[in-house]
């Protein structure tokens, strides 16, 4: 084979070399975008909340109610959630909820204070009965089962 032909397809050889490397860094480039934009939607769930947050970042409210600090930590509205609800409440000493019901069990975990717990004698939901008083102490839990009557009454922090 004549030298010129032997030279014709080295430089083809290299030329395709070159466009194989600048292919291959362009496939990495590609494969890098792909994997940046999977783990920067992995950190959000569906409803665009981040997976993790800092609690002292969540919005708070009080419902009117005096005393009360309540944040969503995670809820059906917030978040999407279909079955269960997270709250973060933090009660004054002398605050206390309205008498009221809910459709779903509500648990308390109370980390510090102490309290009265005013739960209905039944579910009746037009006869509820007389309430039944339960004291709540520093890291004390509870249970409102469905449907029942109930008011929490906050008497001072431990910190008092």
């Amino acid at each position: 084979m004549p030298d010129c032909c032997e030279n014709n397809q080295s430089i083809q050889l290299q030329r395709l070399s070159k466009l194989w490397q600048i292919n291959m860094g362009f496939f990495h480039y590609l494969v890098f975008l792909i994997a940046l934009l999977f783990f920067a939607t992995v950190e959000v769930n569906s409803h665009g909340v981040p997976i993790v947050r800092n609690i002292n970042e969540l919005a708070q409210d009080s419902y009117g109610i005096p005393g009360l600090s309540h944040i969503t930590v995670a809820g059906s509205v917030l978040h999407g959630f279909k079955e269960v609800e997270v709250w973060l409440e933090t009660f004054a000493p002398g605050a206390a909820t309205p008498i009221h019901r809910h459709s779903c069990e509500e648990v308390f975990v109370v980390l510090k204070g102490t309290g009265t717990l005013y739960l209905a004698s039944n579910s009746d939901p037009k006869h509820p009965g007389s309430p039944q008083e339960f004291p709540i102490l520093s890291n004390s839990t509870f249970h409102i089962p469905v449907n029942d009557v109930h008011q929490v009454v906050f008497h001072f922090s431990s910190d008092t």
